[in-house]
């Protein structure tokens, strides 16, 4: 017996991708491909191919590779600062709204190193507009934290609470980086040691 065919026009059509969707996959991919090549060694047209797309949707979605890299720095920051906000308890004592944000941040190096690491490529990479964005988006999440110590502090003044969300943030840096050198230490460990540095700064405004 003749074997039937299924004709071209009988198959089912491909369901276009919503931009938004779209939108997503991108920077997952982006992200992926910034994280195992590096930002100078990925162009739009590894993304384009990675995704399977044309690279005139890639750049439909974020005009230039230092766009690209911009939007995935943005949507970290904006999930981390949300998840940091929902973590921290107002209600509970300093010191443990200290710990419950360091627990988080750590866990977040934990599950993801390569995510973190993009956070902290060098400004250098950028030029011009683009350079001062990623500044203001860090400059950003710096404000998260001060918004959580001036509700845990109320009565420390808003500049030794400005300088100690600066400093908490380039602990919390540079402890990161010395913790991916260090894997016999734990997590508890090291967010052991960054509530010790952290309180050795700040523990003289506040009371456990």
């Amino acid at each position: 017996m003749p074997t039937s065919r299924t004709s071209p026009t009988d198959r089912p059509p491909r369901r276009r991708m919503s931009y938004a969707a779209r939108h997503e996959q991108l920077l997952d991919i982006a992200e992926r491909l910034f994280v195992e090549r590096t930002y100078a060694l990925t162009s739009m047209e590894d993304i384009a191919r990675a995704a399977a797309v044309t690279r005139p949707i890639v750049y439909n979605h974020f005009e230039t590779k230092e766009g690209t890299f911009i939007a995935c720095v943005r949507r970290i920051y904006d999930t981390y600062n949300e998840g940091l906000g929902s973590v921290v308890d107002p209600e509970s004592a300093p010191i443990d709204q200290l710990r419950a944000g360091a627990l988080f941040y750590f866990s977040s190096i934990e599950r993801n190193q390569g995510r973190w690491l993009l956070l902290f490529t060098s400004a250098s990479v950028l030029t011009g507009s683009y350079r001062d964005e990623l500044v203001a988006l860090r400059f950003k999440h710096v404000q998260a934290i001060a918004g959580l110590l001036r509700t845990a502090v109320p009565s420390v003044p808003n500049d030794v609470i400005d300088a100690a969300a600066h400093a908490l943030s380039g602990i919390g840096e540079r402890l990161g980086h010395w913790w991916l050198t260090r894997p016999d230490l734990d997590k508890e460990k090291i967010v052991d040691y960054f509530c010790s540095i952290a309180m050795g700064g700040v523990g003289q405004w506040i009371d456990d």
